[in-house]
């Protein structure tokens, strides 16, 4: 398949539609027998939310009589030539994504995922992954008391800053690998199990992350905080944002059920066939964030509608990864986590492989990769 979709011929295409039923079966058996799920998702999977896809999301008139498309709006260059015009387009994400439901495949997925890490499997993967951790973060802190930050160790990050969140325990039996910004993901899965390849737009950086001193941070929006976007035109005034909750203050999850509510539907008969920006077509967002532990964000002001690095006051942005972004600030101990699961999937795999037909438990490992959304537009998901 390589990192692009194939599209089947029409005779293959008349076949698959007339076996549709039995290839869903074969699909539904190989989800059931897999020992490890990995989901794989691009904007195709937020698109059943009510989320725009990468072809309507700048699909305004505003941005139509600029003659912008999404790739000319998703670049850091407007920040500093047009600031308006960045946080209206990047605001108005923001607002979007803060306020849609995930849809119902997402809670789908999270059963298929509980049944895996009730198994062996999901032990065995934690141990190993737990293990290998100590060892990189010990070989890292010997490599930073020798001054070595300019290096790292193969195949993974030197992590010399804080996490933006805090995680506790590790993955077992399932991982997702995104390349969406939503950050839905952390309403159902948990952070120790998530690789967002571009970023979320949660997560916020210094603009200047060579000049200051704290652009190294990756810092949480605050909950609550929204932008004022006139949708019209598509830009964010300067002015001050939407009031926003304390920066300790979390969400009150009291009541709930391990049930990701039910989508509702929202969509009318007059209702647009295609979300865009400021038009989404999904539910109300029940449970923003449950799983994305929460951080003080302090070292960002989200009280302006053009919110500042504390430290240097520089206009921050998204730490997310946009065309032409050579300033993107990835999430390092995020990408840490996803090797260091990959690794130790991979030694259980070589360990299982070299067991003898009498080790009773030790049977060759079954993995699923479940894609879902990855289109041709960004195919960062196959690179």
């Amino acid at each position: 398949m390589g990192n692009r979709p194939l599209r089947p011929e029409p005779d293959e295409a008349k076949e698959l539609k007339a076996d549709f039923h039995k290839n869903c079966a074969l699909s539904a058996f190989a989800l059931f027998e897999a020992d490890v799920l990995i989901l794989v998702t691009g904007a195709g999977f937020s698109a059943d939310s009510g989320l725009a896809v990468y072809a309507d999301v700048a699909n305004v008139k505003a941005y139509e009589e600029r003659n912008l498309t999404y790739q000319d709006i998703c670049t850091p260059q407007w920040l500093h030539s047009d600031p308006e015009l960045f946080y209206g387009f990047w605001g108005q994400c923001f607002n979007d994504y803060r306020k849609t439901q995930p849809h119902d495949g997402y809670s789908i997925i999270k059963q298929w995922r509980d049944a895996k890490n009730s198994g062996r499997v999901a032990s065995e993967l934690r141990a190993l992954t737990e293990d290998f951790t100590k060892e990189v973060e010990e070989k890292s802190r010997r490599m930073m008391e020798e001054g070595m930050t300019d290096f790292c160790l193969p195949s993974f990050p030197l992590i010399t800053r804080p996490e933006p969140y805090d995680i506790e325990g590790y993955a077992g039996a399932f991982f997702t690998f995104t390349s969406n910004v939503d950050a839905h993901s952390f309403d159902v899965f948990q952070a120790n199990e998530i690789r967002e390849i571009h970023g979320n737009v949660e997560l916020w950086q210094c603009s200047q992350p060579n000049c200051c001193r704290g652009g190294e941070r990756i810092f949480r929006a605050p909950l609550g905080h929204s932008f004022t976007v006139d949708t019209e035109t598509m830009l964010a005034p300067m002015g001050n944002g939407q009031p926003h909750d304390a920066p300790n203050s979390k969400p009150d999850y009291e009541g709930e059920t391990e049930t990701i509510a039910k989508q509702q539907a929202v969509k009318s008969e007059h209702a647009e066939t295609n979300a865009r920006i400021s038009k989404t077509l999904g539910s109300q967002r029940q449970y923003p964030l449950r799983f994305m532990p929460h951080h003080n964000s302090e070292f960002y002001e989200f009280t302006h509608n053009h919110p500042r690095c504390h430290i240097c006051r520089s206009l921050a942005r998204p730490a997310i990864l946009m065309f032409d972004d050579l300033n993107w600030v990835d999430n390092d101990a995020q990408e840490q986590r996803w090797h260091i699961w990959n690794e130790s999937l991979i030694s259980l795999c070589e360990d299982r492989a070299e067991a003898s037909d009498e080790d009773y438990g030790k049977e060759r490992l079954k993995i699923c990769i479940l894609e879902v959304g990855c289109g041709d537009r960004v195919r960062t998901c196959r690179m």
